[in-house]
């Protein structure tokens, strides 16, 4: 454990997040956010969680929406980001002086909501309400969403400064939990078996860590999201880990041990989903482009049916820049044939 970093900002900044999440996407969060052996329990501690922030404007929407890959604005630029350049660089000081960069903030949120543009495509909608208007009006999001966005795009500094004291407020209730609850932290870092559970990691979730060499990992722990295991690469590795991470590390070695195989009945009943299968097997690595270009599904749909393939594990990602590639996890495979084999044996 000696050689193991143990950071507090990047957990609380990621809870801090949660927090504005889980109040747009409640439904979304209580269902991927859950542990399968404690979900009732989960349940009720999320909403208990969300009913102690005080109300948020619908201002601040357009931020905290969670788009079919399960990413947010702010958690991909304000957290992602921030831990991909530098640990040191994610705290909440730094985002506050960062999300005062309008012009900056307008061009990332049209990267982040319309991706497949062009650079140019990207300058016209920054320069034109117009040509903003023409992406909301043609895309696939929900009336919601659309209207969250004209709403940011004809006003996007009020909208900040609104999202601006939003986190202020915000972060001065989740410090105070924090001050009462710490003492839970410190003796999650005490207990803390940084070889035991990083080789679990490794082996369970096909994250690339070396667990050999601690030196190379950071450890921040979050109070909110309690079943959080996040993965951050960085100049270091930076494990995000929730209060109750341990309760979700023995579900994932749980599930390698024995795939839920209802779960993979659920993927495997509709034909897309097969579709997909085969083109991952012919072609061993795709992105979105080319499921698109291939199969002819709409990218909304496409994230909707790889994320059901990887919350049961049958497929896992690695980044080329910031491309996301979607493979095989042979060993769940081999997992499904092992437990598969059981009801031909005597």
């Amino acid at each position: 454990m000696a050689n193991v970093r143990f950071l507090k900002d990047p957990g609380f900044l990621y809870d801090l997040f949660f927090l504005f999440v889980l109040r747009f996407n409640k439904e979304d969060c209580l269902k991927n956010c859950v542990s399968r052996n404690n979900k009732d329990a989960d349940v009720e501690y999320y909403n208990k969680l969300d009913s102690e922030l005080d109300e948020i404007s619908d201002k601040l929407l357009p931020f905290f929406y969670l788009k079919e890959d399960h990413k947010c604005f702010m958690t991909l630029y304000y957290f992602d980001d921030l831990v991909s350049s530098s640990l040191e660089t994610c705290e909440f000081s730094v985002v506050l002086e960062a999300i005062k960069d309008y012009n900056l903030i307008v061009d990332q949120m049209v990267r982040f909501y319309f991706p497949a543009l062009s650079d140019g495509q990207v300058e016209a909608c920054k320069n034109s309400f117009v040509n903003v208007s023409h992406e909301i009006c043609r895309s696939d999001y929900s009336a919601e969403v659309k209207n969250g966005l004209y709403s940011f795009f004809l006003q996007p500094e009020q909208h900040l400064q609104q999202l601006y004291y939003s986190l202020l407020e915000a972060k001065q209730l989740l410090a105070k939990k924090y001050e009462k609850e710490y003492e839970a932290v410190l003796d999650l870092i005490q207990h803390f078996d940084a070889k035991r559970v990083i080789e679990v990691l490794a082996t369970t979730s096909n994250w690339a860590i070396d667990y050999s060499d601690l030196d190379g990992v950071a450890i921040s722990f979050c109070l909110c999201v309690r079943n959080c295991l996040k993965l951050c690469t960085a100049d270091v590795s930076l494990l995000v880990l929730g209060a109750a991470y341990e309760a979700r590390i023995a579900e994932l070695q749980s599930q390698m041990q024995r795939p839920a195989l209802d779960l993979l009945g659920t993927v495997l009943s509709e034909q897309n989903r097969i579709d997909l299968l085969d083109l991952i097997y012919k072609k061993g690595e795709v992105t979105i482009h080319d499921i698109e270009e291939e199969l002819g599904i709409a990218g909304t749909n496409a994230y909707y049916h790889l994320s059901m393939m990887l919350r049961i594990g049958m497929v896992k990602t690695r980044n080329r820049g910031r491309t996301l590639l979607y493979s095989f996890n042979e060993e769940y495979f081999i997992s499904v044939a092992d437990a598969l084999l059981h009801y031909i044996k005597k």
